[in-house]
């Protein structure tokens, strides 16, 4: 990870229990049956000590139909996708790490998953490395350093072997649920910011991210964005008391530490003039993280079709 330090213990009082409970140990849930189009392959993407790191990776197939208005017509899937072995958009996505969801292979990702990557878009579940517990977490900044190195090992491992995998290295996404979430949106405020790793291409950005009850950490009042973040979409529920919908802070020595939730992202975002969509929920808590990838999935095809592959 790079040297930038997101987090000093004395500020961390009041934040630290929350980042605990979102990157505890979760197991992974059994394996579901995928739909007949959908292949699901597994990798080996990174030793860290003694991690061993794997991607699910799911990709569709059949080739997505023509319109029925012409042979050459427009097709129900984005542009790079309608040869089955061209290069295709992907998409990483970082599970949650408390007991709403975990595990790369958790069956309540899957119709997630799956609707995704039938829409012509390659999608990499990723591992990352997690605390077994609290008692081996005593800085929550440590957990949340090496999930933020581990997807940029992750992209850099798809960058890489990108034609392979053919996939498109410019039109790589993010999406996370949960603390899955944090990670992404972490990865995208660095990347903005100039904090990312060395290794990362100084040119490289994410295409977009997609949010599931994510946040973001940061020092003083307002988030800053120095370079033109990628597209983001965020759902959340107002009602969330895990991570917060606006922004919880704590202060040491005249510093401020901020845990910023989708609703301060999202003016943050105004305010540079990103582009990004806020799908909010009042009486819905955390379980938006999970639910909100089960039953708003016409929402993530909109952010896909107006955002990122612009209606082509």
């Amino acid at each position: 990870m790079a040297s930038t330090t997101l987090l000093n213990r004395a500020s961390l009082q009041r934040i630290i229990p929350i980042l605990l409970l979102l990157f505890a140990f979760a197991g992974t849930s059994a394996a579901e049956e995928l739909p007949c189009n959908i292949q699901r392959r597994t990798l080996l993407y990174a030793v860290k000590g003694q991690d061993s790191l794997y991607m699910d990776i799911y990709t569709n197939i059949v080739p997505p139909k023509r319109d029925a208005a012409s042979a050459d017509g427009p097709q129900t899937a984005p542009r790079a996708s309608r040869v089955a072995m061209a290069p295709r958009p992907a998409l990483i996505f970082l599970s949650g790490g408390d007991s709403t969801a975990g595990g790369r292979d958790d069956k309540r990702y899957r119709e997630y998953l799956c609707h995704i990557a039938e829409r012509g878009i390659t999608v990499f579940s990723i591992d990352y490395r997690l605390e077994e517990s609290a008692k081996l977490a005593p800085l929550a900044q440590s957990a949340l350093d090496r999930a933020v190195e581990d997807l940029f090992t992750a992209t850099l491992y798809i960058l890489k072997h990108h034609f392979t995998l053919s996939v498109d290295p410019l039109q790589i996404m993010v999406s996370g649920s949960s603390a899955g979430a944090i990670i992404a949106l972490q990865a995208e405020y660095y990347l903005a910011n100039r904090k990312a790793p060395e290794q990362m291409p100084e040119s490289f950005n994410y295409c977009g991210v997609i949010a599931f009850a994510g946040a973001i950490m940061s020092f003083g009042e307002d988030l800053q964005w120095e370079g033109m973040p990628a597209p983001i979409a965020l759902f959340h529920g107002k009602a969330d008391n895990i991570v917060p919908f606006k922004r919880t802070q704590s202060a040491s020595g005249g510093r401020i530490v901020s845990l910023n939730g989708s609703f301060t992202i999202a003016k943050s975002l105004k305010r540079r003039g990103a582009p990004y969509m806020l799908k909010s929920y009042k009486s819905k808590d955390h379980s938006v993280a999970v639910w909100a990838m089960q039953h708003q999935l016409e929402q993530v095809d909109y952010f896909l079709q107006k955002y990122i592959f612009r209606d082509k």
